[in-house]
């Protein structure tokens, strides 16, 4: 009666993988229209699963979002925020022939560390980044260096820095590694209220400025902005340049969900405004918010596989069910047919076995990707048979390396014993026959 049941579950399992449409790991991908850029991913918060994805891991220039690290490295070397440093001709020097934005601090400048995070984050003042380096580490240089350590230190193993403003086309990163670096950056309380912050209105005295209110760039956080204010977006970051294109680093939050997108290498909009990468992450996040949802992608009570099982007289095999209940982001639509499950099952499973004891793994697959991981457990008690036990237990010690070994040596211990005393019994003879030769006159008497 089990063997039907057993056989019954897996006709019926292999029926719904038949009917299950074929779909590969572009499915997500192909939801997007008019994604033209280079590179792109969008993750998770919660669950660290990918959504979205197309050269994640391809080495591509990132312009101003290099400014991310800079402000990471930067509140975690630099303690006092409302201290204030005097900006040297030096640090104004190292932008010298670059072209690059400034907001215009001068030599002399006194300015408070708050003042130089909101300008290098929300102004991507490049002024302001040099300066903000060198009251962090002492020296752009040495700045560099610990904003690469940190990159490593987060497993970025496709970043390099070469300056804290990223006006070089050698600053470069990917989009997965950039999703890390963008969780660390939302992770520090500070440096999310400045990501969000749409205006601020410096508060340095020594500085000589006309205007003191700066705007952030990041327009998703404009709320008067009508092309690309997004009422669910929290940072953090976006720029251009000629060899990277159009870039961001996005993170938004609806309905208790929480998405991480970047996206590299995107065209200029008809705007003329660098903001084609936020229109492309309106897009995905609206599409993500709209179809995607949390689902029960696994259930104890849900046959996965069955497992043979040994020594046992009641059945050889057991079915093997999740261990608990799992959830994953899929999609609303999607018919629970279309997952697929795949086993590694112990292959050495032998009785007694109690409801409940682990005895394998299954990854959850949705079109082709891996969605969650599963431990898979015994769904009933199997009990030993005494007799194929102790059977299995004379057979396992006879065929073990150290019975064999043991033999062998008791063996050789016999053979070596039985040597030696055919050695010493020849040795016995031979000087039994030697006394008899050496007593004087013996055959005399006898004649």
């Amino acid at each position: 009666m089990k063997k039907i049941i057993i056989v019954s579950m897996i006709a019926a399992l292999l029926f719904c993988l038949f009917l299950s449409p074929a779909m590969g790991a572009e499915y997500y991908n192909s939801k997007l229209d008019n994604a033209d850029a280079k590179a792109y991913m969008t993750v998770n918060a919660d669950y660290s699963q990918t959504i979205f994805a197309k050269n994640e891991n391809e080495q591509l220039p990132c312009t101003s979002l290099t400014k991310i690290m800079t402000m990471i490295v930067a509140a975690e070397k630099i303690k006092d925020f409302n201290k204030s440093v005097t900006v040297t001709q030096n640090e104004i020097d190292e932008l010298a022939n670059t072209n690059a934005y400034t907001f215009g601090l001068n030599a002399g400048d006194n300015i408070y560390i708050i003042d130089l995070m909101y300008l290098t984050l929300l102004n991507s003042a490049n002024d302001a980044a040099i300066v903000l380096a060198n009251a962090a580490s002492g020296s752009t240089e040495q700045f560099v260096s610990d904003m690469n350590a940190k990159a490593s230190e987060l497993g970025c193993s496709q970043t390099q820095f070469t300056d804290p403003t990223g006006i070089s086309d050698n600053d470069v990163s990917s989009a997965s590694d950039l999703i890390k670096i963008s969780e660390e950056f939302m992770s520090d309380s500070l440096l999310s209220k400045i990501s969000s912050t749409y205006e601020y209105s410096l508060v340095s005295p020594g500085i000589d400025v006309d205007d003191r209110q700066i705007t952030n760039d990041f327009r998703m956080v404009d709320t008067d902005s009508t092309n690309y204010y997004y009422r669910y977006a929290s940072g953090i970051k976006n720029g251009y340049s000629e060899a990277a294109k159009s870039c961001a680093c996005i993170t938004a939050t609806k309905n208790g969900y929480t998405y991480y997108t970047v996206i590299l290498g995107c065209e200029p909009d008809d705007t003329g405004y660098s903001g084609a990468s936020l229109t492309l992450g309106e897009n995905m996040f609206d599409w993500v918010f709209d179809n995607i949802e949390l689902r029960v992608v696994a259930d104890p009570n849900q046959y996965i596989a069955e497992a043979k099982v040994k020594l046992s007289s009641e059945t050889d095999y057991v079915a093997a069910v999740p261990a608990k209940q799992v959830m994953a982001l899929l999609l609303k639509t999607v018919d629970e047919s279309s997952l697929t499950y795949d086993a590694k099952i112990d292959d050495d499973l032998k009785a007694p076995i109690h409801k409940g004891d682990k005895i394998g793994t299954a990854t959850v697959k949705f079109a082709d990707e891996d969605i969650a991981q599963i431990d898979l457990v015994a769904s009933d008690d199997i009990k030993a048979n005494v007799f194929l036990s102790i059977g299995y237990g004379i057979k396992t010690i006879v065929t073990s390396s150290y019975f064999i070994a043991g033999v062998v040596v008791l063996f050789l211990l016999i053979i070596s014993a039985v040597f030696v005393r055919s050695v010493r019994s020849k040795q016995k003879i031979k000087s039994l026959n030697s006394d008899k030769k050496d007593k004087p006159g013996e055959r005399d008497r006898r004649n």
